[in-house]
Parts: C-alpha cells; sequence; structure tokens
C-alpha cells in the first residue's frame, strides 16, 4: 500500500541528519496543501485529514476506522520537515486557555512552493504571523475547514477537487490609511473578516 511505503520511507530518515535532504512522500505534499491552505493547523488537526489511513477498508470489506500514527510518530515527522534546511514547515506556539502549550504548524516559503505545485493554485504566503493571543482564535476556526475536509475524505474527494475554496482572514480584506493622533502620520490599516469558504466559481 501507498500509506506503508511512505511510513517506511519516513522511518528511514528518522537516523539521517536533520539538515540532509528529505524525500518527500504524497502525505508530505498533501500535508502542505492542507497547512498552506489553512495558514495554521494543529497536530491534532492534521491527524484528522492526513495522518490516518482510508476511512474505507479493502474493497469488498468492512470500514476500517480512524486508524493511522502514533502522536509521537505524526511529531516526528512534522518536525523532521521544519528542521531540515531549507526548512518546509515551522513551529509555533501559544498557550490555550488551560495553560498548556499547543503547537502550531505554518508552511516556509519552500513547503508553499509544494503546496503550490501540489494544488495547482495557493493562498499568497502571508507577511507575517499572527501575534501569539490571536493563534489559538484562527486554530478554532480552522476546525471547520477540517471538517470539511474529512467529510471529503470519506467520499475519497482529493484536495485537488475540493468542492470549496477556503479563503484565510489575512489573505482577504479591505486596505486603508488612518492618521494616527500618535504620530501624526498615515498608517496602513486593514479591515479584515473571519474565515470564510467559498464554492468554485463563486
Amino acid at each position: 500500500m501507498r500509506e506503508g511505503k511512505e511510513e517506511a520511507r519516513e522511518k528511514e530518515e528518522e537516523t539521517e541528519s536533520p539538515t540532509s535532504i528529505v524525500r518527500l512522500t504524497g502525505r508530505d505534499k498533501e500535508l502542505m496543501g492542507h497547512v498552506a491552505t489553512a495558514r495554521y493547523l494543529t497536530l491534532q488537526q492534521l491527524k484528522k485529514i492526513v495522518f490516518v489511513r482510508s476511512l474505507n477498508g479493502k474493497e469488498g470489506g468492512r470500514a476500517s476506522g480512524k486508524e493511522g500514527p502514533s502522536d509521537i510518530v505524526c511529531r516526528r515527522r512534522l518536525m523532521r520537515l521544519c528542521e531540515v534546511r531549507p526548512a518546509y514547515l515551522r513551529r509555533l506556539q501559544y498557550r490555550n486557555r488551560e495553560g498548556a502549550w499547543v503547537a502550531v504548524y505554518a508552511t516556509e516559503p519552500l513547503g508553499h512552493s509544494v503546496a503550490r505545485q501540489m494544488l495547482g493554485r495557493a493562498p499568497a504566503p502571508a507577511v507575517q504571523d499572527v501575534k501569539a493571543q490571536f493563534l489559538e482564535h484562527t486554530v478554532r476556526l480552522n476546525d471547520l475547514y477540517v471538517a470539511l475536509a474529512e467529510g471529503c475524505a470519506r467520499r475519497r474527494i482529493s484536495p485537488l477537487r475540493y468542492p470549496f475554496w477556503w479563503i484565510s482572514t489575512d489573505n482577504v480584506g479591505l486596505a486603508w490609511q488612518e492618521l494616527s493622533g500618535r504620530t501624526g502620520r498615515m498608517e496602513e490599516r486593514r479591515l479584515v473578516p473571519e474565515r470564510r469558504r467559498y464554492p468554485p466559481g463563486g
């Protein structure tokens, strides 16, 4: 199976130097496509849509359920994509309401390029990351994207054929200028809506 071959390849690379070349698997490329589209995704979100075996069993068999690699295996692969030079992903973190640290992954320019090639399109790369206090809000909004992607996976619809486009908050908005009472200068501002999903062509 394709998943088995990819896992074997990933395991071979575990003992290699962090700076050695990573042989990207199909799952790696799909992962970067999801991260580039949503901009920020956690390990648990990625497990639901990337690090999971087919929701259907073998042809003619019973459903196998959401079986997939452990958190340790998934985290190891994500860190590999973060640590290789040049990196494909970067790791951010924030404290949730319970005070626990939550890791969030975003694409580096190289990872974004891979995503664009895989999807045929991708949102423009962000100029800068959102502040830590907004990461949790962003991740919660992306739960909707994950739910939509899960639904497509159940119907065996690849990311290339999703019946919707996910537009991140920071990729749309109304730019304007405002006179700052503090500096006396015109400063750039941007009015940004929440995330939205649109049908293709909508």
